[in-house]
């Protein structure tokens, strides 16, 4: 419930998708130069019309050479995820909270129905906002 009134003002702005091993960052341009992004550790499965595209589970082992090769193949396929606008959070079950775009995609993750570990100040996912700074690396200089 915390986080879901977080993610209430993402509702139909189209987030960019990133992938950091098995983790997912959905960033959302917000006015101004802030954003907003959603953290999805594992456990997630990713699906694209109803039917499961790829899940956190099936990222190998990149600690040695046949490994990276499918970590390679692995990263090729999650690039293909590309969700349209957000719809909306809900619970899909006790179990799940859903993720719902509007071009088919739906992330699910576990729903935080356990209580929450105390040690932690989120399980496996949340919505934070971050101020975006503009990439200034291909810039030229002014020149005099």
């Amino acid at each position: 419930m915390e986080f879901a009134k977080l993610a209430a003002p993402l509702r139909f702005r189209r987030p960019s998708a990133g992938f950091a091993t098995n983790s997912i960052k959905l960033l959302f341009q917000m006015a101004g130069r802030s954003g907003r992004y959603i953290w999805i550790d594992p456990p997630w499965e990713l699906q694209r019309s109803d039917q499961t595209f790829l899940d956190s589970f099936s990222y190998p082992n990149p600690h040695s050479s046949a490994g990276r090769r499918l970590e390679r193949s692995w990263l090729r396929r999650a690039r293909l995820f590309r969700p349209g606008s957000f719809l909306c959070l809900s619970r899909a079950s006790d179990r799940f909270a859903q993720f719902r775009f509007v071009n088919g995609w739906s992330l699910f993750v576990p729903a935080g129905a356990s209580p929450r570990d105390t040690e932690q100040w989120y399980d496996d996912w949340y919505v934070a906002d971050s101020e975006l700074t503009p990439n200034k690396s291909f810039e030229r200089p002014r020149e005099g």
